[in-house]
């Protein structure tokens, strides 16, 4: 099965869970965000990768250009795994990380999501994903994928028990577009996979090719260095 077929049954199962009104408002949010053009604000391939320094869940700052320095990095936005789609993501990406080690890249998870908010469950299902949190999506911005989110769409979710000023301990409610970069050790990205449908997140395979390309670019250029010497 796909992520694309994981991510289709996932929806299909969390909108069974609201009332039709309920679903007509999130399909109206969804529709603004990919009307929006939040995603053009959105850091592309080729570009430098703003540094960052945030929070993993045991409270260990991380630094982008700290990790640039072992290898490639790969960075995957979600909302949190309290969305069922976004844990799908991140269930997915959780076994890539030994898969792209060989090459010397990190991967990491980023959420606005308080460390101290995500559910133990969700914490072990995801044991060994690097999970940085944001608060108040501040890198999120960074990266050009911070969004507000509609006020009926944040009474849609209070009204099941997902509070997200509370878990994202700001006073606005923002989220990120879903997004997954590879950036390189020079900090450009060197492959951009955004994605405003959740459901067009980039398949594993893709993160572990962008990888490999990098790798690749990398050996080039050691052979090329080696000719010039």
């Amino acid at each position: 099965m796909t992520l694309a077929d994981t991510l289709a049954e996932a929806r299909a199962t969390w909108r069974r869970g609201f009332t039709p009104e309920q679903v007509r408002t999130m399909d109206y949010a969804a529709q603004w965000l990919e009307q929006s053009g939040v995603e053009g604000g959105a850091l592309r391939s080729g570009e430098l990768a703003p540094e960052f320094a945030l929070a993993d869940a045991n409270g260990r700052v991380v630094r982008l250009f700290d990790r640039l320095d072992r290898g490639p990095v790969v960075l995957t936005f979600t909302c949190g795994p309290w969305c069922p789609l976004c844990a799908a993501v991140l269930a997915a990406y959780a076994p890539l990380d030994p898969l792209i080690a060989a090459s010397g890249a990190t991967l990491l998870a980023i959420s606005p999501m308080l460390a101290q908010t995500v559910p133990l469950a969700a914490a072990d299902a995801f044991e060994g994903l690097t999970r940085l949190s944001d608060p108040g999506a501040k890198v999120c911005q960074l990266f050009g994928l911070r969004y507000p989110v509609p006020g009926p769409l944040q009474a849609v979710y209070r009204a099941r028990g997902i509070d997200l000023m509370g878990r994202n301990g700001g006073h606005t409610a923002f989220l990120p577009i879903p997004a997954s970069y590879v950036i390189d050790q020079s900090g450009i990205a060197a492959a951009a996979f955004v994605c405003p449908d959740h459901r067009a997140c980039a398949e594993p395979e893709a993160i572990v090719t962008a990888v490999g390309a990098v790798e690749g670019k990398r050996e080039d250029d050691r052979r090329a260095l080696g000719h010039a010497r």
